[in-house]
């Protein structure tokens, strides 16, 4: 019998959901885009007729619609906690946008929360699941170039326009919880048990959030070395970098890419292209929402996605500060 698609509305547009994920909602097999909600009137408008789906006037329409499975929340950092808490709480399963929340509190509260429920709490890291990072991650467990020594994850682009919410120091703008949120997950994925060895963060002058950071982080598993940079305001780069006992693995536009990019693995030996991987362009966004539908079918996958989540904001509340777990920090914000 064929599965009934899953049902779900996107919550808070701006211009990333524009571009990238409410094509990919429309897209995605087994899911059923069936409505939008948010404030500005004219997205809300615009964006329901193109894609024929409902326009929810408010939160409370949108959240007792006992048709709807789950939603996607695109909404700025800042809201997330809110918004997730009053889906979970009406029984929708929920993805929510990088980075999921501010404080480790608050993702152990939904965590728990959605345990309770028996829902869906996952985090929309969308390169993860591109055939470029799958095969990397897959490269890495083989063990095909001996042990990891070191793994550098990067990703800063030129300073953001005036007015950027991802500026807004009261909706928790800044660097690390954007730009800096995706090396940090890829060495959460990388490294074996990651533990945050030190971490500084700073702001270009004139700005009330941070705009660049970096963090040292330590396998306790295998003693690798992880280093995550990240920034506002600095030429375009975007790769992660492995260094093995046998070879050095260079993977170029790593997080962000379009879906029309061939892109590779390059394998290096003693500073010469060894090999290459080539993989082939598909969109990341429609493979992550096609996963989020697994998730929902799946308890040992929706299992596994909250403990990444948790385990990314161990790394994230390190970062920020938390002293309990990381002494080193030097930077704004403390962990609440």
């Amino acid at each position: 019998m064929k599965q009934k698609p899953v049902s779900i509305a996107a919550w808070s547009i701006g211009n990333h959901a524009v571009k990238n994920t409410l094509p990919a909602l429309n897209e995605a097999e087994n899911l059923f885009f069936k409505g939008i909600c948010t404030r500005n009137t004219e997205i809300l408008l615009n964006q329901s007729r193109k894609y024929g789906v409902q326009a929810y006037i408010s939160m409370k329409q949108m959240l007792n619609d006992n048709e709807l499975d789950a939603v996607y929340i695109a909404s700025p950092v800042g809201i997330h906690f809110e918004q997730a808490k009053a889906a979970l709480q009406a029984n929708k399963h929920v993805i929510v946008e990088k980075s999921s929340f501010e404080t480790l509190k608050q993702a152990d509260e939904l965590i728990e929360l959605s345990k309770e429920k028996d829902l869906v709490l996952m985090e929309a890291f969308m390169y993860r699941f591109h055939e470029q990072f799958v095969s990397l991650r897959e490269l890495i467990q083989s063990k095909r170039f001996g042990r990891i020594r070191r793994i550098i994850a990067t990703f800063g682009f030129p300073h953001l326009p005036v007015g950027d919410i991802r500026l807004n120091a009261d909706i928790a703008g800044g660097s690390l919880f954007d730009a800096g949120a995706y090396p940090i997950s890829a060495l959460n994925q990388l490294l074996p048990s990651a533990k945050v060895n030190f971490s500084r963060q700073s702001a270009d002058n004139g700005y009330k959030v941070d705009t660049n950071g970096l963090a040292v982080l330590l396998s306790e598993k295998t003693e690798a070395i992880g280093i995550a940079s990240w920034c506002f305001g600095a030429d375009y780069k975007n790769e992660i970098e492995v260094w093995c006992e046998d070879a050095t693995i260079i993977v170029k536009r790593a997080f962000s890419k379009p879906p029309t990019l061939e892109t590779s693995l390059e394998i290096y030996k003693n500073g010469s292209l060894y090999s290459e991987i080539k993989c082939e362009p598909m969109n990341h966004f429609v493979a992550m929402f096609e996963y989020f539908v697994e998730c929902i079918n799946s308890q040992l996958i929706r299992t596994n996605e909250r403990a990444l989540l948790i385990s990314q904001m161990k790394l994230m509340a390190s970062i920020r500060g938390n002293k309990s777990q990381c002494s080193n920090y030097q930077g704004f914000k403390q962990e609440n």
